[in-house]
């Protein structure tokens, strides 16, 4: 049998994510893919919201037969189905956001915060409006070399973990606090609707992290793909039920609607908190923002 060829962006921790895959797997290579998203750093992430800008070209190389998988952090596919099947949510890591560099609490009045997450800044705008927050891009050690320039990052707690990243400090943030991506610390693996590969995949599949993973993306889903709000969600999958937070945040910190439900089925429970973000007001957020 010829080895699994895994389509994966290329950095560090997207090559770390895919070769877990392929070990898990067995033998495989991987093919190596350069998506909009890593040629256009000069873009904010909230200019390109939900348009799928780190998936689509790994996606194209299994469209096009060059690749037989597509590996993701979960938290980049787009959040309405896409051309591939998801074949497998691995095993949840850590799903928390980390402060590295200073811990959150020690940043001084006009402390300079990086993040590339409009989620992140919005909360931190919101947590500490005497920060400086700045916007920044790049992979996970490009980020990391701007400590100096900048007092602290706020990064993945999964990303770091993965790298084995130790030095310079960081210090996980509750999830009441800072309240994460959706799909934050999940791996996605798709496929084409090959009926032997999808079975294959089966051994990878978590049933608790896709129920998260599913519940979290249906809140993306009912504001539509080209929503850009920031927006927190977080469900917590048991064996008879899944519970879920979710916030949205005025861009500019000025204020943060909350929501939390419990429900069986996660699709019907994340379109249900979507539907009561926005009675509250969520869309409302950007009024007057984007005219600006």
């Amino acid at each position: 049998m010829p080895p699994l060829r895994i389509a994966t962006r290329a950095s560090e921790l997207a090559q770390w994510q895919a070769r877990r895959v392929g070990e898990l797997l067995g033998d495989y290579e991987l093919v190596l893919v350069t998506t909009r998203g890593d040629r256009e750093r000069d873009r904010s992430l909230s200019e390109m919201a939900g348009q799928g800008v780190f998936v689509k070209e790994v996606q194209a190389a299994v469209l096009e037969g060059r690749a037989d998988l597509a590996v993701h952090s979960a938290k980049d596919l787009p959040s309405t189905a896409g051309p591939l099947k998801l074949g497998a949510v691995l095993s949840r890591a850590d799903a928390r956001d980390a402060i590295v560099g200073t811990p959150l609490e020690a940043l001084e009045e006009g402390a300079r915060i990086g993040t590339s997450a409009p989620r992140r800044a919005a909360q931190l705008r919101l947590l500490r409006p005497d920060l400086e927050v700045v916007a920044i891009r790049g992979n996970v050690r490009t980020r990391l070399r701007r400590l100096g320039e900048l007092d602290a990052i706020v990064m993945a707690v999964a990303a770091l973990e993965r790298l084995g990243i130790a030095d310079p400090p960081w210090w996980p943030v509750p999830e009441e606090v800072l309240c994460p991506q959706a799909g934050q610390g999940a791996i996605a693996v798709e496929c084409a609707d090959d009926p032997a590969l999808l079975e294959r995949l089966r051994s990878l599949d978590d049933h608790e992290a896709r129920v998260e993973v599913t519940a979290e993306r249906a809140v993306l889903a009912a504001f539509g793909t080209g929503c850009s709000i920031p927006l927190g969600v977080r469900a917590h999958a048991s064996a008879s039920a899944v519970t879920m937070r979710a916030v949205a945040v005025h861009p500019l910190g000025e204020r943060q609607l909350e929501v939390t439900r419990r429900g069986v089925d996660p699709e019907e429970l994340g379109r249900d908190v979507a539907a009561t973000l926005e009675r509250l007001g969520a869309r409302g957020f950007l009024e007057g923002i984007e005219e600006a």
